[in-house]
């Protein structure tokens, strides 16, 4: 980006223009499948062992609240003030006050001691949106207890190519990886954001010392028709159908640069500290 600035504060007031009805676009349709397929994710990471979880870049904190409904201790970190504050009341009326804490800041700068999360949380694109996801990945592992881990999203530069029709877009997004609301149509966010190559991704997550422990796509088949939209609010057994479906289709590397982003699994190497336990 050639303002940092400039892009952190627009990225800030459009989440905050749209914080009172960002959920309604995960309640119907794909967007509902996609939705789940990130919740049913992040459920089958957060075990009785993880006690202390970042949910960084998670606006509200609806992706964090599936971990803290597992008991985990949820820390929100986002820039967009308004996401908070929805999220602070919907954590309430869910009775997930206690297991929640809401703060407002940058995740390319922590304000967050050394080691002191089991697993982190950055779902959504999350490093797609930021202006240094490298500076970002950094401050994950500071955070980070040794043997903790990530679940991260990015999105696919290579889906964005094969679903524009016009070469000069596809010309564009290959030589910067920048995706531009009118070719994102499943989004009404407004933001210009930052698609990935496989290997660039994955060079950047090694780089910030990170193992991979797996890299997936993710919202391979549904995003691309749009007409299934209808049939999949008013049939159960069909939208079940597509859930087992994508999950089915993401455990498969053969089909790694046909979803919508990658889904990554990483941790910080090193050995777990013993806990200190009360007397």
């Amino acid at each position: 980006m050639k303002n940092n600035n400039d892009y952190k504060n627009k990225v800030r007031d459009v989440y905050n223009e749209i914080a009172n009805h960002y959920l309604d676009n995960f309640s119907k349709g794909r967007l509902r499948l996609l939705f789940d397929l990130i919740q049913d994710s992040i459920k089958v990471h957060i075990t009785e062992e993880i006690e202390h979880v970042l949910d960084a870049g998670g606006g509200m904190g609806h992706f964090g609240m599936v971990a803290a409904e597992r008991g985990a201790l949820v820390t929100v970190i986002d820039i967009a003030k308004s996401m908070l504050d929805v999220g602070r009341e919907l954590s309430l009326k869910n009775g997930l006050n206690n297991k929640m804490i809401y703060k407002e800041g940058d995740v390319e700068k922590l304000e967050i001691q050394d080691n002191t999360f089991d697993f982190i949380i950055s779902e959504g694109s999350v490093l797609s949106f930021l202006s240094n996801p490298q500076q970002a990945l950094n401050e994950f592992y500071r955070v980070l207890r040794p043997k903790g881990k990530a679940l991260l999203s990015v999105q696919n530069r290579m889906y964005f190519m094969y679903e524009s029709h016009s070469l000069p877009v596809i010309q564009a997004v290959y030589k910067s990886g920048r995706v531009f609301p009118q070719i994102n149509s499943s989004s009404d966010y407004r933001c210009t954001t930052h698609s990935f190559m496989p290997e660039e991704i994955r060079s950047m997550i090694k780089q910030s010392g990170f193992d991979i422990l797996y890299f997936r796509p993710r919202f391979i088949v549904a995003s691309r028709f749009e007409d299934i939209d209808m049939k999949l609010d008013s049939d159960p057994s069909f939208y079940q159908e597509m859930l087992l479906f994508e999950k089915k289709l993401e455990c498969n590397p053969e089909f790694i640069n046909l979803g919508r982003m990658f889904s990554i699994l990483i941790e910080k190497p090193g050995k777990t500290k013993p806990r200190k336990v009360d007397k």
